[in-house]
């Protein structure tokens, strides 16, 4: 009876994983120059941002737990990266002044439509 239970978990887990994947966007930039990596912990996710040679640019020192939603994608138009997090909050990381930061989603220095599956997000919460 366990095994029965564990198969069906196991077949749960890659139905949800393939339906899920036909959504998620890419992990590379627009312009092909970054890419988001998510370092995962027992219990959270961290975001890292690499250039194509593989070298860390930022790291995120935020924990997003996994217990809540997480979104994290490229806005389509430009190298900006957003970062939903049903714990933390809504946070894009920019390229300015010749350095990587992150900022509070709503900052004057983000331009541009938030990257589709957040603002789906942010569009069923009656936030946009």
């Amino acid at each position: 009876m366990v095994m029965f239970f564990f198969v069906i978990r196991i077949l749960i887990a890659f139905i949800y994983g393939v339906l899920e994947s036909e959504d998620v966007p890419p992990s590379i930039s627009p312009s092909g120059n970054y890419e988001y990596r998510l370092q995962e912990g027992d219990t959270w996710v961290r975001v890292g941002l690499y250039d194509t040679a593989g070298n860390l640019l930022f790291f995120d020192d935020e924990k997003y737990y996994k217990r809540f939603d997480l979104i994290v994608e490229w806005q389509e138009d430009d190298d900006v990266l957003g970062i939903c997090s049903g714990d933390v909050g809504l946070f894009c990381i920019i390229h300015e002044d010749g350095k990587w930061q992150k900022l509070p989603h709503g900052s004057e220095q983000i331009v541009g439509k938030p990257p589709r599956r957040i603002a789906k997000e942010l569009s069923s919460l009656g936030l946009i």
